[in-house]
């Protein structure tokens, strides 16, 4: 079971992940200009949408969320337990399955938290695999679930858990059969987000200096071979996968990683934007304001949706879909978590 210090340390990264987004970054990677574009450029992303906000009043709010359509959202708190929304109804179950999830479909859906991995299989869930790392460090702590397919799932932490006293990363891979540990392994740093597939992934994080300074790193693991794409990002810098495209942002700037390198895609100075990216294309991405609200860029121009780009709903999760989206928000006015459901009008 989590222990109160564990649910606070959860809670706290929060409003430092908030506190990061607001003041920005502060120093400067090495930048590639990308060469001309391959192709024709992907359409404007859509903005019609018609939004449902279901409220959450849980003590420590919402955690993590996954979703396989409209109709079969999991969301789940930092104390490990899960609700279940089947379109109509949100449900929290009884129980504790753990506080990372991921599925790719309503048949599958995988949890973690300290020590335990468990899988839901369209009936109802069951523990999967417990670890036990080492007498050291007998325990294990996610921050990430990240999925390219049900039989190929990534898992990312570290092996003390609090993050100012990091034993070492973690990282597991499963490859529709067994969670195996990866050869990925660095003192004092702690995995926060991966992007990529087929034995070819990023992964950023935080490393924490003797003297606790949190310097952010990003790896690329290929066929289990480690290579540093940069050890020098400021803040919270989280990769992503967005289209095709392996994507980072970073102060007002958008990066592409490629060929192991961080090569200049969008320079978005002297406008609001502030990161925290997510998106379906290069055209269709959704991110976070300097004001905190939630917006969407195609390209050409920022737009708010009335309805949930507010002051103070802050967006700290996110599955986008073919018919639509699913934000898990946080109101910052009442503290209680928002699960926000955007359909696409005419889809």
């Amino acid at each position: 079971m989590y222990t109160e210090k564990r649910d606070s340390m959860k809670y706290i990264s929060v409003l430092l992940l908030l506190f990061v987004l607001i003041c920005g970054c502060k120093s400067s990677i090495n930048e590639l200009v990308l060469p001309e574009q391959e192709g024709p450029p992907p359409p404007p992303g859509p903005r019609n949408y018609t939004w449902t906000i279901d409220t959450v009043r849980e003590v420590n709010g919402l955690w993590s969320i996954s979703a396989s359509s409209l109709n079969d959202i999991w969301a789940s708190t930092p104390d490990g337990y899960l609700y279940h929304h089947d379109g109509k109804t949100l449900k929290k179950l009884i129980g504790w399955y753990g506080d990372e999830i991921w599925g790719e479909t309503s048949q599958s859906v995988w949890s973690a938290s300290i020590d335990h991995i468990f899988h839901f299989n369209g009936v109802e869930w069951k523990l999967d695999t417990a670890l036990f790392i080492s007498k050291k460090y007998p325990n294990a702590f996610f921050n990430t679930m990240y999925g390219v397919s049900d039989s190929e799932i990534y898992l990312g932490g570290s092996t003390n858990g609090d993050s100012s006293n990091h034993g070492h990363s973690l990282l597991l891979r499963y490859d529709g059969k067994h969670w195996q540990r990866l050869a990925f392994q660095e003192d004092s740093f702690s995995i926060e987000s991966i992007a990529g597939g087929e034995n070819d992934i990023y992964i950023a994080g935080t490393f924490v200096t003797p003297t606790k300074q949190n310097i952010e790193k990003l790896y690329r693991l290929k066929n289990n071979e480690v290579f540093l794409i940069s050890d020098n990002l400021r803040g919270t810098s989280l990769v992503r996968m967005i289209g095709n495209n392996i994507m980072i942002s970073y102060g007002k700037k958008i990066f592409k990683v490629r060929n192991g390198g961080i090569n200049l895609f969008k320079d978005l100075s002297g406008t609001d934007f502030r990161g925290g990216i997510c998106g379906r294309s290069e055209n269709d991405i959704f991110c976070g304001m300097i004001d905190l609200r939630l917006a969407h860029y195609n390209g050409i121009d920022f737009h708010y949706f009335d309805e949930i780009s507010k002051p103070n709903f802050f967006r700290y999760g996110a599955v986008l879909l073919p018919e639509g989206v699913v934000f898990l928000m946080w109101d910052r006015a009442t503290g209680n978590s928002l699960i926000v459901r955007g359909k696409l009008i005419n889809k």
